[in-house]
């Protein structure tokens, strides 16, 4: 996961593709699987493996990060009401981080639901007021520029 973590997608999956085979219920792998495919632009794959570690871990401590992954899925894949579906449960989470809350302000304004965009937006600042969108693309490098572009520009109108 390391590796995936320094922004090379693609470098690491062959990793995780290896520990997942090894270990088909290893759910933390699964859910790095499902958060590295969705970032290089293959949301259905992230959305697949991740779905699996819930399955696998439905009470895991990084439940919030989960269910974050699939909400990016969804972004992926221009399914921006089911996105802001999932990133309303990721943000909710216990443990859940501002990074998180992010995803809930972009997926939230790109389905066209500013009032909840706008909770999440203050939420944010209550709570890390230096959070900004070069934060936020460090955290979460997407591959797809047209993915990252889409984000960018939600976040953007929310004074990100």
């Amino acid at each position: 996961r390391q590796i995936t973590l320094a922004g090379e997608l693609d470098a690491g999956l062959g990793w995780l593709e290896r520990s997942t085979t090894l270990s088909p219920s290893f759910a933390q792998g699964l859910y790095a699987r499902g958060w590295t495919d969705t970032l290089a632009g293959r949301g259905s794959e992230g959305r697949e493996s991740v779905d699996s570690a819930m399955r696998l871990s439905p009470f895991d401590p990084l439940l919030y990060a989960m269910r974050a992954t699939k909400a990016l899925s969804y972004i992926v894949g221009s399914d921006d009401l089911s996105a802001s579906h999932w990133a309303e449960q990721a943000a909710r989470c216990p443990g859940a981080h501002p990074l998180i809350a992010m995803i809930a302000v972009g997926a939230h304004t790109l389905s066209g639901e500013v009032e909840r965009a706008t909770y999440w937006a203050s939420n944010i600042r209550d709570r890390r007021p230096d959070l900004s969108r070069v934060h936020f693309f460090q955290a979460f490098p997407f591959a797809d520029e047209s993915i990252r572009a889409r984000m960018d520009r939600a976040l953007l109108q929310h004074g990100f």
